[in-house]
């Protein structure tokens, strides 16, 4: 099965992400294709590789780089990466910063389509 999976709630909320992460660990094991993760909105804050997170808390970005390794591939929206003032460097290795067509063709090839938050 082809997956899709987009993010758009920020790793300091760590239940969806995590659960994310696990869906994706899970699919790959199983041998199911992951045609991409797409975070778009406070998401992309997931990417971020120099996140200041104490002792006490997930270094989500380096799971996320982990995943990339994997050849899964990993994009952040650009308007978000924008107004968050992120650009390629500031981001974890493997992720991509483009535009919803590449949401588009994502959703397009995908079987199933995982969503993680509400809104942007």
């Amino acid at each position: 099965m082809k997956i899709a999976f987009v993010v758009m709630t920020e790793h300091y909320k760590h239940q969806a992400v995590y659960t994310l992460l696990k869906m994706a660990e899970s699919a790959l094991k199983k041998g199911h294709i992951i045609v991409g993760i797409f975070f778009f909105g406070t998401g992309i804050v997931n990417l971020r590789k120099k996140n200041h997170l104490g002792t006490n808390m997930r270094n989500i970005p380096s799971e996320f780089e982990r995943l990339a390794e994997n050849k899964v591939p990993i994009y952040a929206c650009q308007t978000w990466a924008d107004i968050f003032g992120l650009d390629p460097e500031d981001l974890i290795s493997n992720a991509k910063i483009t535009g919803l067509g590449e949401l588009t063709t994502m959703v397009h090839e995908a079987e199933k389509v995982v969503v993680f938050g509400s809104r942007a």
